[in-house]
């Protein structure tokens, strides 16, 4: 059996949230983030016969009060989770990461759920979402 790696930075804006991170509904990682980098490390373990999977990116530990507003309604300071760098191994796959992978989340229950393209940031408590198969480098061909 191979492996490979997908490897990501997580880090935050304006105090810490809770992050974890499912593989095919397990939890494998979970941990309060930081302003500081962290390098989160998803290994997957590929069979030679194609396997669909699902990996989820969870954000909590927002709250209304971590958004403030000025008296127009503006934003001026607000708390994010922030998900750069992604790599399978050692290889920058950013750009089709953020193309395929989804966010799904309600405004913090201010608003009905929405999903949207992922580009990045997190503003809100809610899921990213990406499907992807293995063996993992010929899912990246056809997705790229």
């Amino acid at each position: 059996m191979n492996t490979s790696t997908i490897s990501f930075n997580a880090n935050t804006q304006g105090g810490p949230l809770e992050i974890s991170v499912c593989l095919d509904s397990h939890t494998i990682y979970q941990s309060e983030i930081t302003e500081q980098k962290q390098k989160i490390n998803v290994i997957l373990d590929q069979e030679d016969k194609e396997q669909d999977h699902v990996m989820e990116i969870h954000m909590r530990g927002k709250l209304a009060s971590h958004t403030q507003l000025d008296n127009f309604g503006f934003i001026v300071a607000d708390r994010l989770l922030e998900i750069s760098d992604i790599t399978l191994d050692d290889i920058n796959i950013s750009h089709t990461f953020f193309k395929n992978a989804r966010y799904r989340h309600d405004f913090n229950g201010t608003e009905k759920e929405t999903e949207e393209q992922f580009y990045g940031t997190m503003g809100c408590n809610g899921t990213v979402t990406i499907n992807f198969s293995t063996p993992m480098y010929l899912w990246f061909l056809k997705n790229n």
